[in-house]
């Protein structure tokens, strides 16, 4: 779910206007914000496949180029968010499982502990 709400917010980002007291361009401010939008998606690549080095990698990624586009002292809901789920993907990195394993050895991909109901 969060991954969800974080491709929403990346969405509606746009690039900041140009300010010529930090080297940010309208080109590269535009390139950062494509970056972050793809990379949203690769690190939900990432994670159903259980790499959870590379998803670290990718949201220190993310939240690099978030700062960069907005340096000031209130973060965006967006960075805030990022910062959120790197902490939570560190504390949990040995939980995550590998999905795309389990879904091909036809294993469960469900977190959930209840069964399913049967359809009488």
């Amino acid at each position: 779910m969060r991954l969800t709400v974080m491709t929403n917010m990346a969405k509606s980002l746009h690039p900041p206007p140009p300010d010529p007291d930090l080297d940010l361009t309208t080109e590269t401010a535009t390139k950062l914000v494509g970056e972050v939008r793809d990379d949203l998606k690769r690190l939900k690549w990432f994670l159903w496949h259980g790499n959870v080095f590379r998803a670290l990698n990718t949201i220190q990624g993310i939240i690099m180029d978030l700062e960069t586009l907005h340096p000031d002292d209130q973060p965006s809901k967006l960075l805030t968010a990022a910062r959120e789920f790197d902490t939570y993907l560190r504390a949990n990195a040995d939980a995550i499982p590998n999905y795309a394993e389990r879904y091909r050895s036809g294993e469960t991909i469900a977190s959930s502990p209840a069964k399913p109901q049967s359809t009488r």
